[in-house]
């Protein structure tokens, strides 16, 4: 581990002081387009040459291709120097291609790049495309088709720029004629390099030097083990003293009451709290508790409503002896002795009757109330609380205890029309003699733009005619 530390600052060491020295300071640089954009042989361009669109624009036909006649020297044509090429470098092709009929075609670019110890790497980038309207569609790029080479001990490479074209008739709307292929126009070649490098000689040499410096330094001997001494050392479990666990019971749960105690007449608090042990409870279903509650609730309303009937039963007919009655105190007495007798017979023999002909909302709510009451004094978690509630209400409103029938007749929201007799209707034609045809139709510019489209085609179906004509 020492060695390679001590290796690795002294490499820092001389590249730093090699770097400093020479006042290096590699910088990446771009050429600009190195292939000349006009389709002639004078400017090293050779293939399909003839019967393009001009000497800018290549009619791309079935089989055909267009490339460099002399392959770009880095040394030569561009002035690379063997550290500039030996640190690595990379070349971009690109150009504008027009795919303008629906035939199955492609532009097939290629990058053939050789070596000084005559290696040839070709790399390849294919576009496709087709327009379905004939001479439709437009011009696109074709993207970047770049090759890269790392780090290397050549002193030159050439770079040859290729473009090939394919064109497959598919379909009844395609195109069989001489010029099926894709048009190409505008072909670019760059070299990105760094200007500055260190030469792969150089960095060798560095590394030997280094090299040189870590074997003269003393050697390390690694101690020699001995496993006599290593039997002498014994290594002594650690002693862990386990104590008795303390055994925690839980405490009891007080509720603390505030007594109150007579001095003299006035109340005054104990300083003391007295602690009072709090029941368990006993956790009961909902449900439960809900019926229970309900039926308590429904026994008190009936022994009221029974006390009530009693009352008004007793107090009518002991009215009318006192205001009518004109006999004796005994007799009166008697009577109203024997009216008690049968009055308390007629109440239990017509419980059942009365019971029957009450008004069932009104003893219901009355139900429902109680048992509303018994619940918040009884529970007083409010989880629970809720809870049994909710049980109760739904439970009286399956029932029909508790009715929503009055809130049909409640009106919420009554209508106001703000806007009376408008009743006015725009139905004139503002551009009634005015359509989109029409004004396409007169506008200058389109016009110029159909003459022009006329003009072309002409053109084109002329060249057409004097190929087939050359051709016989």
């Amino acid at each position: 581990m020492k060695i390679l530390i001590i290796m690795m600052a002294i490499l820092w060491g001389l590249l730093s002081w090699f770097s400093s020295s020479v006042g290096l300071k590699a910088e990446e640089v771009t050429t600009s387009n190195l292939v000349n954009q006009t389709f002639t042989s004078d400017n090293n361009w050779e293939g399909q040459l003839d019967e393009n669109h001009g000497t800018a624009i290549i009619a791309g036909v079935d089989g055909g291709y267009i490339q460099n006649t002399n392959a770009l020297s880095l040394s030569q044509d561009l002035g690379l120097n063997e550290a500039q090429i030996q640190n690595g470098f990379s070349s971009t092709q690109s150009a504008q291609v027009w795919f303008w009929n629906s035939n199955d075609q492609n532009v097939v670019m290629k990058q053939i790049i050789t070596d000084t110890a005559g290696n040839t790497t070709t790399q390849t980038k294919t576009v496709t495309g087709y327009c379905t309207t004939f001479n439709g569609c437009g011009w696109q790029s074709t993207g970047n088709n770049i090759y890269v080479s790392g780090l290397n001990n050549n002193t030159d490479y050439t770079i040859n720029n290729r473009f090939e074209f394919n064109s497959t008739v598919a379909g009844n709307a395609s195109y069989s004629g001489d010029h099926n292929a894709a048009d190409l126009k505008q072909p670019s070649l760059t070299v990105t390099y760094d200007n500055q490098p260190v030469a792969i000689a150089t960095q060798n040499k560095i590394v030997e030097d280094a090299q040189e410096i870590i074997e003269d330094l003393p050697k390390f001997k690694m101690p020699i083990f001995n496993e006599a001494v290593a039997k002498e050392f014994k290594i002594e479990q650690p002693i862990i003293e386990v104590k008795e666990k303390i055994k925690i019971e839980p405490l009891p749960v007080f509720i603390v009451e505030e007594p109150i105690l007579a001095i003299e007449n006035k109340k005054l608090p104990n300083t003391m709290p007295k602690l009072v042990e709090e029941t368990p409870l006993i956790e009961e279903k909902s449900e439960t508790i809900a019926v229970a509650m309900l039926e308590e609730a429904t026994e008190e309303v009936k022994v009221e409503a029974k006390k009530e009937r009693k009352e008004v039963k007793k107090e009518t007919p002991v009215q009318i002896l006192e205001e009518t009655s004109t006999e004796p105190k005994e007799k009166l007495i008697k009577e109203e002795l024997i009216e008690e007798e049968l009055i308390e017979d007629e109440v239990i023999e017509e419980d059942t009757k009365i019971a029957e002909v009450e008004d069932k909302t009104d003893n219901s709510a009355k139900v429902l109330a109680k048992t509303i009451n018994k619940i918040d004094v009884q529970i007083k978690d409010i989880t629970k609380n809720l809870e049994v509630k909710n049980i109760v209400l739904l439970a009286a409103i399956q029932n029909d205890s508790v009715s929503l029938d009055s809130y049909n007749q409640t009106t919420f929201y009554i209508p106001t029309d703000i806007y009376t007799n408008q009743v006015f209707i725009d139905d004139r034609q503002i551009y009634n003699q005015v359509n989109l045809s029409t004004y396409i139709d007169n506008d200058p510019i389109i016009k110029q733009e159909r003459i022009l489209n006329d003009i072309y085609y002409q053109q084109q179906r002329l060249k057409i005619e004097i190929r087939e004509l050359k051709n016989g």
